[in-house]
């Protein structure tokens, strides 16, 4: 918030990006966000909402996916299917204006200890975060 206040069309153009560019991508969509497909809104509101498509998200929102996005997912197929100690699961990414989160609910089953269910969940985590690893060092040029 500290640079000078201008337009949000101004600022995408300040910012470098082609004509083009902006007509057939930027404008829809931050048209959308602010319900003004004439880009007055506050340049401002421009950068907060920049913020909050922050490196990584992307990567979190896959990995929420992956770990309890449906019945086949990795924390939903081990917690209810397999161990049988959990009767739902679910998994988020938020993003924020500074940093974003992702949280991992399960309900316990009837009887269920809470820290075998964060066991496997901690488990489960790790395993994504290591076949991640090698996805990325496989992608590598030696």
């Amino acid at each position: 918030f500290t640079r000078p206040e201008t337009t949000a069309i101004e600022a995408l153009r300040a910012h470098g990006f082609s004509g083009e560019m902006v007509e057939r991508f930027l404008r829809p969509w931050f048209g959308g966000i602010f319900l003004d497909e004439s880009l007055g809104a506050s340049s401002r509101m421009l950068m907060f909402v920049l913020r909050m498509f922050a490196e990584g998200d992307a990567d979190l929102d896959l990995a929420a996916d992956i770990l309890a996005n449906g019945k086949t997912s990795r924390l939903y197929r081990r917690l209810v299917f397999e161990e049988r100690i959990a009767t739902d699961v679910s998994a988020a990414q938020n993003s924020r204006e500074i940093a974003g989160f992702v949280q991992i609910g399960a309900t316990a089953a009837p009887g269920q200890c809470l820290a075998d269910l964060e066991r496997v969940i901690v488990e489960e985590v790790a395993r994504l975060g290591r076949a991640a690893f090698e996805v990325h060092r496989l992608d590598q040029p030696e």
